[in-house]
């Protein structure tokens, strides 16, 4: 899996041209000489702080939870599925936390898979990004930090 950078690199040497060297003056600079300076600049840097003050650093914090993968919707449903009974910092708290009432999260309740009701309900929702549910998985709340470092991986994970 090649990078941005290397693709680029890939394709500038392939058409046999140096792309410093635009009105044919040779300036003794490389493409090499210019990968720091191209993540430096760059909109979505490699390695970054997945949420920083809830402002999302890269392009998967801003994914629909509709959209996460499958494995990952099923972990996390599995994780959040656990009643934990001493905090409620389970499905019961998330569906409070994203606008559900007691009636709804009651109901909820009875079900097999409670979490994936509740985010199939909430993902209708325009903020139901995976950022989102990060910030509200680590709020003083929640306090999931395992369940955000699992969102947190995938969000920092190159695309395949």
């Amino acid at each position: 899996m090649e990078s941005d950078i290397d693709q680029a690199e890939n394709r500038v040497q392939s058409m046999n041209l140096n792309p410093d060297n635009i009105d044919g003056r040779s300036s003794g600079r490389h493409l090499e000489d210019l990968k720091p300076g191209i993540q430096e600049t760059s909109l979505y840097p490699i390695e970054c702080d997945v949420v920083d003050q809830g402002v999302p650093q890269n392009r998967r914090l801003s994914t629909m939870l509709a959209k996460l993968p499958l494995k990952l919707y099923a972990q996390l449903c599995r994780m959040l599925n656990i009643k934990r009974d001493l905090r409620f910092d389970d499905f019961r708290m998330l569906a409070e936390k994203v606008g559900f009432d007691r009636d709804f999260i009651r109901s909820v309740e009875q079900m097999t898979n409670p979490t994936d009701v509740i985010l199939q309900n909430w993902s209708s929702s325009s903020e139901a990004t995976v950022g989102k549910l990060i910030e509200l998985l680590k709020g003083d709340d929640l306090e999931r930090m395992d369940v955000a470092a699992i969102l947190e991986e995938w969000a920092n994970e190159s695309p395949e």
